[in-house]
């Protein structure tokens, strides 16, 4: 994965970033790369991924998830973020709180 860069566009919200992996660490990269691996969404889809209420591959197939590029790719990082635990991340309970409260608020304005 290392030189290999994702882009992530949020649809609706007009927002698009690269990141790639230096061997050890994600980085931001320049926009003006040529991604790998397209991710795109929706600010509420990203959220209920972020949040763990939906799961990528029930998003791909109702085609609210985009991915486009590499799928070798982009199948090892859905691997990988199936496999993170969130539990034994730093903040975690506040992380679920700020997510879970924009999945709400999302649901509570549209």
């Amino acid at each position: 994965m290392a030189g290999r860069h994702l882009q992530v566009e949020v649809m609706d919200a007009g927002i698009q970033f690269t990141l790639c992996f230096d061997g050890r660490r994600l980085l931001a990269a320049s926009t003006g790369n040529s991604p790998d691996l397209v991710f795109r969404g929706n600010v509420y889809d990203f959220l209920l991924l972020a949040a763990r209420r939906e799961d990528s591959d029930t998003l791909f197939f109702q085609r609210r998830l985009k991915v486009e590029g590499d799928t070798e790719m982009g199948l090892a990082i859905k691997n990988f973020l199936d496999a993170i635990d969130i539990e034994s991340l730093p903040y975690h309970r506040l992380m679920d709180k700020f997510l879970n409260h924009g999945v709400r608020l999302y649901e509570w304005i549209t």
